[in-house]
């Protein structure tokens, strides 16, 4: 009986070991791509949570009296340069809205008085520091608002803030 020689054994055991070290290169690289997927389905996720909050939020306290403040807009005012993500600019709007959901129910002339407009009125009610919104926090400051048929929609400028040092 004649024995086979171990150089075709060898051949054949190098090529299988580039074949699974492909296979795992191949898996390693797709798997990356699934979970680049993933996270940005998850971004989007939880920014859709937040607005939809806000929105039954609005709708839960939304009357047909026009005079009444019932529903509470926010925007972030784009010609700020901030490096704001989705997410962190979703939860600044969320929050801003919460602190702004007590004018919801009074009466128009009461929240804007006639006085310049309103504007200083609104523009001293609300400069707030938020504390640790994705590990940074951040100066939010109401830049205009309006208040048309009851909907009040503000648009407030955000940076980051930096304590002065002592």
């Amino acid at each position: 009986m004649r024995v086979p020689s171990l150089r075709l054994l060898a051949g054949r055991t190098q090529l299988l070991g580039v074949f699974i070290a492909g296979m795992i290169v191949g898996a390693a690289v797709f798997m990356a791509a699934i979970q680049g997927v993933i996270n940005e389905y998850i971004t989007a996720n939880q920014q859709m949570e937040m607005e939809m909050r806000m929105i039954r939020d609005n709708a839960r306290s939304h009357t047909q009296d026009q005079l009444v403040i019932s529903s509470v807009e926010v925007f972030l005012d784009p010609s700020e340069p901030t490096d704001l993500t989705p997410i962190t600019s979703t939860r600044l709007r969320v929050l801003i809205s919460e602190d702004l959901a007590e004018l919801k129910g009074k009466r128009v002339y009461h929240v804007a008085p006639r006085m310049d407009g309103g504007v200083r009125v609104l523009r001293t009610l609300f400069k707030k520091v938020y504390q640790n919104v994705d590990g940074k926090d951040y100066m939010v400051e109401i830049v205009n608002y309006t208040i048309v048929y009851g909907n009040l929609t503000v648009w407030a400028s955000v940076r980051e803030y930096r304590p002065n040092p002592v």
